[in-house]
């Protein structure tokens, strides 16, 4: 009768010669490389001057503490509304109406209606601290969440 630990001895070994008889045959050289070298750029600069000595752009780099006032930047501008306080929302337009939402800092905290013609105030739905999400507009009703913790809908 064969014991039981006689054949695992064997199957080990068996196993440990195999292992030892493959690594052995393995090559020690390296595989010969196969990949596509990268394509270097065929492009250059357009101009020989430096970057920090090329014309500015004055939105980033002027001099002026706010190009947009001197026309240096945007000389388009139609109408411009204070509201007091951050725009932390994007505007929502409807029909000749744009809704926008502010904290009123220094003004109303709330919703703001615009004229889209002419920029002025139309009306304000005041909220405790101002407005953070962007109004949404759905049969006539505007949804906005409020900085108070409150959703509104402003009919």
């Amino acid at each position: 009768m064969h014991k039981p630990h006689g054949i695992l001895t064997a199957a080990l070994a068996l196993g440990i010669t195999l292992l030892i008889a493959c690594s052995n045959s393995a090559s020690t050289e390296p595989a010969p490389a196969t990949q596509t070298p990268i394509p270097r750029a065929t492009q250059t600069l357009q101009s020989d001057t430096p970057p920090s000595l090329r014309p500015k752009n004055p939105a980033r780099q002027s001099n002026l503490e706010n190009p947009e006032r001197f026309g240096v930047y945007n000389t388009n501008i139609r109408w411009l509304f204070k509201s007091g306080g951050q725009i932390r929302s994007r505007p929502r337009v409807s029909g000749d109406t744009v809704y926008v939402g502010s904290d009123g800092d220094l003004g109303t905290p709330g919703l703001y209606a615009i004229s889209l013609d002419t920029g002025e105030e139309r009306w304000v739905f005041p909220t405790e601290n101002g407005v953070q999400s962007s109004p949404a507009l759905a049969d006539g009703v505007l949804y906005l969440g409020g900085r108070d913790k409150n959703f509104y809908a402003v009919d």
